[in-house]
């Protein structure tokens, strides 16, 4: 090795500095080998930079936590689709267990059915409200069969019928100013549909501010809209009521749920609160 000094040229042997780059850990290469490279510091006519460590140890790190990452998320994902398959089980169960104690009933309600000219108006009246909760409860067992089968198109039946009776079968029970544009003979799911607007008007009458109105439009798709005077708390206000038992938050994510399985939309807007449903014909 050599070096340009102020009195000449120092030349050292290998038996010279050799010992001494080994002992304070310091390597030597040829320029020859650093062409293509910048020298951070030149002394005469040697390069000095620091020694390059060797980045496979966190090459070899990165690479083990991605593996790790990795592993834990489809952990996660086996255990939710595990719970899942679980949910459902349970669900499909209670269906089926359902399903006995309801055709017993339909028997009682036959029974009944039977006897109803015997019966006074007050025992009438009760049959009615039987007859109509035994339906409902036939109903949902039969088309939550299809929901549970796990095929997407399953359990969304649809019916003909004129849009205005269907409308006035499920606002009847509540105080609610209607207005229908275009109504007319619509093939629709109106089980599921019935399901989401009872919902919606249940809502509007426990937690708006009357009057509360509906508004109908079918043009190429349907469109129901739920309006009441109220102003809709903030979505972390509204989980805090949910959490503390109030009820709010629970049916509108009901509903949310069916609209997107049958293939429409719920949209909320604040100012009055309006909820409306959105259903492609």
């Amino acid at each position: 090795m050599w070096r340009n000094t102020l009195t000449g040229i120092d030349v050292l042997s290998a038996d010279q500095w050799q010992p001494i780059a080994k002992k304070v850990g310091i390597s030597l290469t040829r320029s020859t080998e650093q062409l293509n490279q910048s020298c951070p510091f030149q002394y005469s006519n040697l390069c000095i930079e620091p020694r390059r460590t060797n980045v496979l140890w966190w090459q070899s790190g990165m690479i083990s936590l991605c593996v790790i990452i990795l592993g834990l998320l489809f952990r996660l994902g086996l255990e939710r689709r595990r719970e899942m398959k679980e949910r459902q089980f349970i669900l499909q169960l209670l269906t089926h267990e359902l399903r006995t104690p309801i055709t017993s009933l339909g028997f009682t309600v036959e029974q009944f059915r039977d006897e109803y000219d015997h019966l006074n108006e007050h025992s009438q009246h009760a049959f009615y409200r039987l007859l109509g909760d035994y339906q409902r409860l036939y109903r949902l067992t039969e088309t939550s069969k299809g929901f549970l089968s796990g095929r997407q198109e399953a359990g969304i039946n649809t019916q003909d019928a004129l849009f205005s009776e269907w409308l006035e079968s499920i606002t009847s029970p509540y105080d609610v100013q209607c207005r229908i544009d275009g109504d007319c003979m619509v093939s629709l799911p109106y089980y599921w549909l019935g399901v989401c607007l009872d919902n919606l008007l249940r809502n509007a009458v426990l937690h708006g501010k009357p009057p509360i109105s509906l508004h109908a439009r079918i043009s190429g798709r349907v469109l129901i809209e739920v309006k009441d005077q109220g102003i809709s708390p903030a979505l972390w206000k509204k989980w805090l009521l949910t959490e503390k038992g109030q009820g709010m938050g629970i049916g509108l994510m009901i509903v949310k749920r069916i609209m997107r399985r049958i293939g429409g939309r719920l949209t909320h807007l604040r100012h009055p609160t309006r909820y409306i449903l959105e259903l492609p014909l």
